[in-house]
């Protein structure tokens, strides 16, 4: 288990780890710790090296509204759109219905620093990155102070 692991409650850890992480419109999902041929196919196609995962809803993973949830995904899609970030819509979907399933964008060419600048501004505990042909790996967020 990698170290950042432990600044995150483990039942919390076990919901991340059982989600399902898809990009819209394909039939790509994304498996934590797991190789992903069909996102590696996705990256080549689109001559991408590296990518994260995130979400700007539900910050510090605490539901929020509807209307709270929109307005910080427009945040993210602004974001990326004055930074010239290519993205791709994505569907993060619980193992349980204990929660709703959250929208994600699939980043491509972040690096790492600005990955965990986005987590930071957008306030999200944890994210997904990697690399073409590497292994899936969940991000977690220094607790705050």
């Amino acid at each position: 288990m990698p170290d950042n692991y432990q600044n995150i409650d483990e039942s919390l850890l076990k919901a991340y780890q059982q989600t399902s992480f898809r990009l819209l419109d394909s039939q790509i999902q994304i498996e934590i710790n797991g190789q992903n041929p069909d996102l590696d196919s996705f990256l080549i196609d689109n001559n991408a090296f590296q990518w994260i995962y995130i979400s700007a809803d539900n910050p510090q993973s605490k539901l929020a509204t509807p209307t709270e949830n929109q307005r910080n995904r427009q945040e993210l899609l602004k974001y990326c759109k004055d930074h010239k970030i290519r993205y791709w819509p994505g569907l993060a979907i619980p193992a349980t219905d204990e929660w709703p399933p959250e929208e994600n964008l699939l980043l491509l060419d972040v690096s790492q620093p600005l990955s965990d600048q986005l987590a930071i501004k957008f306030d999200q505990k944890a994210y997904l990155h990697g690399r073409i042909n590497g292994l899936a790996q969940l991000r977690i967020m220094l607790a705050k102070l």
